[in-house]
């Protein structure tokens, strides 16, 4: 039995793991779109349930994100690093104007709650409001080093594509002396015409 090399082995890998990791990441968002559906964004009720639940759902997809990020730097796959930092700033930017709307809701419907189930109710304000800052927090730095390993992959590219000089060689043309000027044979020098005694 002969053994595949073992980049073939890893390029094998590559197309399966994104997809999974892949599938992992959407199941948890259709399983929130179904829980949420139909949508009534304008309906107070509806935004504070929609918000609380998209908090818990939010770590399977953020632990497959990092999955796929990891990866994208084993296979040395920039365009993917590119899409999971884009992705993940757009995550952190969302999560930041949710945990402001979150806010909102719970102070106004804090005021229609019995004051029974007051302390119910701010226990689960502050769950979900820690849990979209932890996840802010995790997509801010997810972003910002795709971002990066996306930029130092293209410099890493456009290095190896760029010609460059051996120093070796201009250092040596550098000390090589000046070639001599030529020198012309005294033989071939014309004679100076001398003049014949009286």
């Amino acid at each position: 039995m002969t053994l595949l090399p073992i980049q073939e082995q890893m390029r094998r890998f590559r197309i399966p793991a994104y997809f999974i990791l892949l599938v992992g990441a959407v199941f948890p968002i259709l399983d929130l779109s179904g829980a949420v559906f139909p949508v009534h964004p304008g309906v107070m009720q509806w935004r504070f349930g929609m918000i609380g639940l998209s908090a818990g759902v939010l770590l399977a997809p953020m632990m497959m994100m990092l999955l796929i990020f990891g990866v994208s730097i084993f296979f040395g796959d920039r365009a993917v690093s590119m899409s999971i930092g884009v992705i993940a700033a757009i995550l952190a930017i969302a999560c930041v104007v949710a945990m402001g709307m979150f806010a909102l809701d719970s102070l106004q419907m804090k005021r229609t709650i019995n004051p029974q189930s007051a302390t119910k109710f701010l226990f689960a304000m502050g769950d979900a409001l820690l849990k979209l800052g932890m996840v802010t927090i995790a997509m801010t730095l997810l972003a910002v080093n795709a971002l990066r390993q996306a930029g130092a992959a293209k410099k890493a590219v456009s290095t190896k594509t760029r010609p460059t000089s051996s120093p070796l060689l201009a250092r040596a043309s550098m000390s090589a002396p000046a070639p001599a000027a030529a020198r012309v044979p005294e033989s071939t020098l014309p004679e100076s015409s001398t003049i014949p005694d009286a």
